[in-house]
């Protein structure tokens, strides 16, 4: 980002991260345009980390049919994201690790309904039957008249090698480019999404 700050140019670029904290295995979320790393943030002191989501346990409270843990460290990692004046993306809630989705249905839909991230990763990464149960989801959550707006990625982890970088985009309609028109309580934006398949790469 840096080392295009003066380089004339129409594509505007930010500051971003793929948040990973290990409970039980690793909970991730995007961390867009914010000013620090939540990682970092928690290998610093994951003591303090663990802490802070013992507290937010206490807030919540019991809620039924799912893990208060696992859903306090989801609920730590998008207002960490906040803290830092970044937009908090909630991601590939159906994607398929050891032959089960990344999280429960309940548990996205509690999110959701409280508002507790910015943006729903409908389309990510490069698997059909995810991608697909993504896109059911979402629309069934329109259904009921709830209302998240909505983001597709790559998931290519990186440009070297490009193997996902372009068969996943989201075209932004905005007001302006700049991370607080993109992202503040004013923002009025508009996304588009689409999928392009290569030829060799299948469905799972």
């Amino acid at each position: 980002v840096e080392a295009l700050k003066e380089f004339p140019m129409d594509l505007a670029v930010f500051t971003g991260e793929e948040v990973h904290v290990p409970y039980p295995l690793y909970i991730h979320a995007v961390n867009f345009g914010g000013k620090a790393s939540v990682n970092q943030y928690y290998e610093d002191d994951p003591n303090r980390c663990e802490e802070e989501v013992a507290q937010i346990m206490e807030e919540i409270g019991e809620v039924e049919g799912l893990d208060r843990e696992h859903l306090a460290w989801r609920i730590w990692v998008a207002r960490q994201i906040h803290r830092i004046g970044g937009m908090s993306i909630l991601v590939h809630p159906h994607w398929i690790n050891r032959d089960t989705y990344h999280m429960p249905d309940a548990e996205t839909e509690y999110l959701i309904a409280h508002g507790v991230y910015d943006c729903l990763e409908v389309v990510g990464g490069h698997c059909v039957h995810s991608n697909n149960m993504q896109t059911s989801f979402y629309y069934e959550q329109r259904a009921r008249g709830w209302d998240i707006p909505v983001v597709g990625s790559s998931d290519s982890h990186g440009t070297e090698p490009a193997n996902y970088f372009k068969y996943n985009s989201t075209l932004v309609f905005s007001q302006g480019k700049t991370l607080e028109e993109l992202t503040g309580p004013s923002r009025t934006i508009t996304v588009w999404r689409w999928r392009v398949l290569p030829e060799n790469l299948t469905g799972c």
